[in-house]
Formats: C-alpha cells, structure tokens, sequence
C-alpha cells in the first residue's frame, strides 16, 4: 500500500558505471504505474543497505499511487530501462464513520436526536473500518446549528482516549470529548483519518441530519424563577386562610414545579409539593392545604428543566414564609347511633335519636344520616328525617340484598341544617317519641324510614354524622 517499502531487486542498475547517492536524478528514476518516486521516498531499510545499488532500488510506494495493479520499473543513465514487475496497490483510505452516536460527558448516558444536556462537555462516537490494518483516528467537526461545516475546529481522538487506533481494521465505538461548548443548539460531522497517509474518509453528518437541523442542545443554565408583581416572596402568596395558601411563580423557560416547604427556618423535616413535581411550565401555582392554623411556614420554590438545571428561591436562608390566619370557631365532626339490628319492617316505622354538642354557640355545617338495610322485594325505600324532604331510593332485590344509603339532612333556606335538628334535647322536644305528651321525652329527633309495596327491610346499622362549628 501506499509508504510501504518495496525492494526492487535485479542487475545493471547502474549503467553510468556509478549509482545515484541521492536518487531520483534526472537520468535514474523508479515509476510505480505511472506515478514517479520522489527523494523522499527513497530509503536504506531494505536488505542491500542502500538506495541505490547495482543489483537493488530500495523505495516507498510514492503517495497518490493509484490502487489496484501498478507495474514497476525503473530506469537507469536516461536509456536503459528495465522490464516490468506489476505489483498490486491496496487502498489505505479508511470507510466511512457508521454508527454515531452522541452522550453527556460520561460517555454512557446517550443524547437523543435534538436532546438536551445541562454540561458544556458532549462525548461523540463512531463505529471505524479500513480494508487494510492501518493506522486510523476518529475526527469530528461541531459547529452551531445554521452554521456551515467549513473543516475548522476539527477534535481528533487519540489511542490514549479511545479514539484511534494501531495497525487495525475496525475500531466500535470510537470516541472524542468536546468540551467548552456554549448554550445552544448544535451539530456534528465525523470522518476517519488515516493518520499514517493523512487520507480521509469521506464527512458523514450525524444521523444524516442537513446543516439546518439540531443534533443536540447544550443548556447549562437553570431557569430564572420570577414572583409576579413585585418579584419578593410576599408577592408568592396568595389566597391564604386558616390551612392553606396558593404559592405561584413564573419562569423564563419551561420547567417543572414544586414547593418544600416546613414550619422550621431552616427548612429542616420539610415536606415537598407536590410529591412528583407539576408538569413543564412556564408558570406554576400550587396548592397547599391541610395547614395548622395560626402558624408560620417557611418555604422555596423549585423548578427543574428539560436539561435537568435545577434553579431554586430562596438558595438559603432567609427562606420565604406566611403565616396562616388563627381560627375563631374550630370544627368537629361526630356521629351518633341511631338504630341497628331492628326486625323487618314493611310499613312506614319511626327510629328517635338525640344529637348532643355540648359547646358553646355549635353551628351545624352538614349533617347525613347513613342507613345500611338488607332489603328484598319492591322497588323503593324512602327515608325522612323530621320535618325536612323525603327522599325516594330505588333498590330492587329479588333476594335480600344489603344496600348503603346516605340521606343529607337540608338546611333550612338562609340558615344551617340545626334548624331541622333538636340539638341537645332541648325543650319543646317537637319530634320526640312521644308526640303529644307534655313534658315532651327525649330522643327528641326523628328518623321515618317507609319500605314500598311488597318490601321487607331490616335496618342493619342507622347513624347520623354531623360536622359543627363552635366557639372555644
């Protein structure tokens, strides 16, 4: 192949009378095919010692000697001119670069076509193969997306990093590092150079990607998070109350969103919220609730980008805070039992209970009643509690079959649902167990459960649930 050694051996070669010290001369020359050898390719390493003798030309196959069959020959003294020798050139120029590939600076973790990465340092691979064991390295050309290839810049790999290699035929998964690349959009070519000859295979853009398309991203920077209005952590809370808040913020950028936040400075046994942080945004609000009223509550906001650039405010301490207001008149939810494991019942039948809230100024927010009934038979099942609205269940059972109802006890229009309740048994008893007696008797409140035509029900558990607010 080309630079190879070739020793050409015969007799006369010298026909002045005296070989050449320095050949080629104007008289004495060495052709491969039709390419001469010049004075650089002359050289002593063949075995008669010399360049030039009378019996031996030691000499390189000259650069740019065509592959395939060259015959040899050489001529002496201008006119005499000795036979051919033919002798086959192989190519020493390498493949194509197939199989590339780009990564993050680990070398292991693959960017996808148009993918982004938050380092300023990219590993770019390629497969390599030469027809003949040669001497080859990976070069690669990264330039601005837009901006033209122009073989400036050009990273080479070396056999030290895994980017070339001695005397080989192929070589998987070469690789060069580049490193300082600013933010932005990129993309890349590969070729292969035979680092012995300096022939190069031809330039393979990556993915076969045009100038105009983006192999990948580089964005090191994090998102700018912004508090609307006056850009200060009060401006990040709005909608606060007793045990929630509504924290929101802008960003520069599309970037995911969450809130840690705790009730120490510090931030120290915090709680992040949303546990997996709310999807790509330019803008976030969340939502936190289940809050201890009348407290303070430290927090930042973070939100991470598609590159993995995570920005955060506060970055320290001082963090923000809001304090959730106190409350004035704390709630409770309670039940009572109001029946259970009764016979059957086919007819309209009364069940009397009493609902006790022995605070002060009690203001009833909800109340349900919740009947649990094996039923067989018709169609409808109506429940009633004292004077408010019947309501009508549709069950059918061919077989007694346990159904759960839940009837919401209405409040009066303008008021409270304590309107349809007697809380506490308190005189006068209007719905008591024993209408029209004086006293009246407690239970003073009055659950109507009425089965339908052809209906058995057997109540098996009947109780009342209220939620009331009221004054410590």
């Amino acid at each position: 192949m080309v630079a190879d050694t070739v020793t050409i051996d015969g007799d006369h070669f010298c026909q002045s009378g005296t070989c050449p010290p320095s050949p080629p001369t104007a008289a004495d020359t060495a052709e491969f095919g039709s390419t001469d050898a010049i004075a650089s390719d002359f050289v002593t390493s063949c075995s008669g010692g010399s360049k030039w003798s009378h019996t031996q030309v030691c000499a390189k196959v000259p650069a740019g000697t065509p592959t395939g069959s060259q015959p040899s020959k050489i001529t002496s003294n201008t006119s005499y001119v000795s036979n051919t020798k033919a002798f086959t050139v192989q190519s020493t120029v390498p493949n194509d670069p197939t199989d590339e590939k780009q990564y993050k600076s680990n070398g292991t973790t693959l960017i996808s076509t148009g993918g982004t990465t938050d380092e300023s340092t990219v590993v770019l691979k390629a497969d390599l193969a030469a027809s003949l064991a040669i001497n080859m390295a990976l070069q690669v050309e990264v330039k601005g997306t837009g901006t033209g290839f122009d073989g400036t810049g050009l990273v080479e790999g070396t056999v030290g990093t895994g980017g070339a290699c001695t005397s080989c035929t192929t070589l998987n998964d070469a690789q060069v590092t580049i490193s300082g690349l600013s933010d932005g959009t990129k993309h890349w070519r590969a070729r292969i150079r035979n680092t012995t000859t300096s022939e190069t295979s031809g330039w393979i853009s990556y993915g076969g990607n045009a100038d105009g398309e983006t192999d990948f991203r580089v964005d090191t920077s994090a998102p700018t998070i912004t508090f609307s209005g006056g850009d200060t952590c009060s401006d990040a809370t709005g909608n606060l109350t007793s045990n929630s808040v509504r924290i929101s913020w802008t960003l520069n950028e599309s970037a995911d969103g969450q809130v840690e936040y705790s009730t120490s400075s510090d931030l120290s046994g915090s709680t992040n919220y949303p546990s997996s942080p709310a999807g790509s945004s330019t803008s976030h609000q969340i939502d936190l609730s289940n809050l201890n009223s009348g407290v303070t509550y430290y927090f930042k906001v973070k939100s991470r980008d598609s590159a993995g650039n995570l920005a955060t405010r506060p970055t320290s301490t001082p963090f923000c805070s809001f304090t959730t207001s106190s409350v004035t008149q704390p709630g409770k939810s309670t039940s009572f039992h109001i029946a259970g494991n009764t016979g059957s019942i086919s007819a309209a039948t009364n069940f009397y209970f009493s609902v006790l809230a022995s605070e002060t100024s009690v203001t009833v927010k909800n109340a349900y009643v919740e009947v649990t009934a094996i039923v067989s038979g018709g169609s409808t099942l109506s429940l009633k509690v004292n004077d408010a609205s019947t309501k009508n269940y549709t069950v059918t059972a061919a077989s007694p079959t346990t159904y759960r109802l839940v009837y919401e006890i209405p409040a009066v229009s303008g008021s409270y649902p304590e309107t349809r309740l007697n809380l506490n048994d308190i005189t006068p008893c209007t719905n008591d167990d024993s209408p029209g007696t004086n006293p009246e008797n407690p239970p003073c409140n009055t659950l109507t459960v009425t089965p339908g035509s052809g209906m058995t029900v057997y109540i098996a558990s009947a109780k009342v649930i209220i939620t009331y607010g009221y004054t410590p």
